[in-house]
């Protein structure tokens, strides 16, 4: 599901002094899912979308997916490498945002961690056919963190997320017409966490 270039070695050293470097942890990589795969997610999922809206909270709709799905398996490795350690998806969604759709900070679901799991990875691939130029991620902690990503189709994005980092998407306008911002996203936890939290009486 990711394009050659992010795959290669000598890229993903590069993405990883960049990671590094964050505060919080952030990565923003244009023209990085495979065009085809993403348009097959997004014609796959579209059947089970189910609508929310709740005005203070937001307007989408969204669909289950089962994390351990073989498309993703490139994407988590990719985020593994990236933040050097290993994780897994314990989640994943697709989302769907048209006309009047929008994702408040209350709306948010909130980070769900393991016991002495302190953050977690949330990887967000724009299965968009095409860009539309809002519906923009924000992340904010109400402090000194801020990151704001552009809506960008094929588009992959890596946030490093705790308790207190809080997501929005930005209202879609009459403007995007009859377009749809389709974004995957898997949250993504050290597999070293999971396998003690197993082992645990």
């Amino acid at each position: 599901m990711i394009r050659p270039l992010y795959a290669k070695e000598s890229t993903i050293a590069g993405l990883r002094v960049l990671w590094a470097r964050g505060a919080p942890p952030s990565l923003f990589l244009p023209d990085a899912i495979d065009k085809e795969l993403a348009e097959a997610l997004r014609e796959g999922a579209g059947e089970h979308l189910v609508d929310f809206w709740i005005a203070d909270r937001g307007r989408w709709s969204h669909a289950a997916l089962d994390g351990g799905h073989p498309l993703f398996a490139p994407l988590i490795e990719l985020a593994s490498k990236v933040s050097d350690r290993p994780l897994h998806a314990a989640s994943a969604r697709l989302l769907r945002f048209t006309h009047r759709d929008y994702a408040l900070f209350r709306g948010d679901e909130g980070p769900t961690f393991l016991e002495g799991a302190t953050s977690f990875v949330e990887l967000t691939a724009d299965l968009s056919a095409r860009s539309i130029g809002q519906c923009d991620l924000t992340y904010d902690d109400g402090g000194a963190r801020r990151i704001q990503l552009p809506q960008a189709a094929l588009s992959l994005s890596l946030v490093e997320r705790d308790a207190t980092l809080l997501r929005a998407e930005r209202y879609v306008t009459h403007q995007a017409r009859d377009a749809a911002v389709v974004r995957l996203r898997l949250s993504l936890v050290d597999t070293r966490l999971t396998m003690a939290a197993v082992r645990a009486p």
